[in-house]
């Protein structure tokens, strides 16, 4: 077997395997949504996940200032959605508006979670590791929901379970492409 040396922006695309998350932030007054892709899971009990935000990003900012964050894992349907709400920046559009999204909010918080997503998380931040351009920021979940549509009397519906947006060969890598 043989190995070819490729370009950090080239290796990166072989290393996330999580499903895609669109993350929800607000300060109360400003909602914002956004693509993560970038995400761990960094213990399992309690669970505690770690993901990286881009600091010119509205969520960042929002991240920064506020404890709380949500979590949304949505399915292959709203694949769009994932690709829109990353590429467009919160300073500069009401996402929530833009996108018609349908929406509640975590118990007693003005912190927004999607209606259509399989699976909602809600964390709470334990720390920041400050980098270039992203910072890693790093959350206890405290709140784990999954819709019924997955999780119905204990059982899990395979069916539904493998639409959530899992990254595929076409996220990261157009047709023939090369190294």
């Amino acid at each position: 077997m043989s190995f070819i040396k490729v370009d950090e922006k080239t290796a990166r695309k072989f290393l996330n395997h999580q499903p895609s998350m669109l993350i929800t932030t607000s300060d109360g007054n400003i909602h914002n949504i956004s693509a993560i892709s970038w995400w761990s899971m960094v213990q399992d009990y309690p669970v505690c996940i770690s993901l990286s935000i881009h600091h010119k990003s509205l969520n960042y900012k929002l991240a920064k200032q506020e404890k709380h964050l949500g979590m949304n894992i949505l399915s292959n349907k709203h694949r769009n959605l994932y690709l829109k709400a990353g590429n467009i920046s919160g300073y500069k559009v009401n996402k929530f508006k833009k996108f018609d999204l349908n929406y509640n909010y975590f118990n007693n918080t003005k912190l927004p979670y999607l209606n259509d997503s399989l699976v909602i998380l809600k964390g709470e931040k334990l720390s920041e590791v400050p980098l270039e351009r992203f910072d890693v920021f790093i959350y206890k979940i405290n709140k784990i929901h999954v819709s019924d549509k997955v999780l119905n009397n204990g059982k899990v519906n395979w069916n539904i379970y493998k639409t959530m947006h899992f990254v595929d060969e076409t996220t990261y890598f157009t047709p023939n492409f090369r190294i």
